[in-house]
């Protein structure tokens, strides 16, 4: 299935990638490893990962963890694609992306 990801989401990785590198060598590029890894499991089992408790805006959005980061990749299920609305870190503010869903990439 298609993957699109919203642009902010692609600012949201593009700054965790950029901060761990920061904290230490290699961190960042090890998290763009881990996403992509996301990103294809996503695309091949879309509905793989657990669903957003409670739906929100109408939509079906799933999350799902990226290994050894404190990071999830937030997407929406459509008929002809997925949507990824966020890179989110899983410690901070759940479900600030959610006006996200209504607005296009």
């Amino acid at each position: 299935m298609k993957l699109l990801a919203h642009r902010i989401a692609r600012s949201e990785l593009r700054d965790a990638i950029a901060y761990g590198e920061t904290e230490r060598p290699g961190r960042g590029l090890d998290l763009a490893f881990e996403v992509d890894r996301v990103f294809q499991r996503i695309q091949l089992l879309p509905r793989s990962a657990p669903r957003w408790r409670p739906p929100i805006a109408g939509q079906e959005v799933r999350r799902a963890d990226v290994l050894r980061h404190p990071y999830c990749v937030v997407y929406s299920i459509h008929a002809d694609h997925l949507l990824v609305v966020a890179i989110a870190h899983t410690s901070r503010r759940p479900g600030y992306w959610g006006e996200r869903l209504d607005t296009s990439r």
